[in-house]
């Protein structure tokens, strides 16, 4: 798939900002394994996860690529890894790279992430 420049990245954080600070969706796919443990692990909220990709740069783009999932086989997915601070649950500070896959319903006014645990946990 060939990968976007980095105008159509900053358009697509731009949609992102969009959507978020305009009364739009946020779904988040907290059932997915690797997800349930991180948020759980880090106390993840809606809010901070909202935090995160409002503060996304053209830098923390990795790839897009198409889904594998049969419901959403056109979907387009664009992964970023973003190095962030985290408090665990017994107060210790870490500094770890996320790992987040996401895409936009723009009919619905939705963002999707689909992924955002820690990165070396990414395949």
């Amino acid at each position: 798939m060939k990968q976007p420049s980095n105008k159509e990245i900053n358009d697509y954080i731009d949609k992102i900002r969009f959507i978020l600070n305009n009364n739009g969706r946020l779904v988040i796919k907290k059932n997915r394994d690797k997800n349930y443990i991180f948020f759980y692990l880090y106390n993840i909220t809606d809010d901070f996860i909202i935090n995160i990709l409002l503060n996304l740069k053209d830098r923390d783009f990795n790839r897009v690529l198409l889904s594998n999932n049969e419901f959403h086989s056109k979907e387009i997915l664009y992964e970023w890894v973003k190095e962030i601070e985290l408090t665990d649950m017994s107060g210790n500070i870490d500094i770890r790279e996320i790992y987040i896959k996401t895409y936009l319903d723009m009919n619905n006014k939705t963002v999707v992430v689909i992924s955002f645990h820690k990165s070396k946990d990414y395949s």
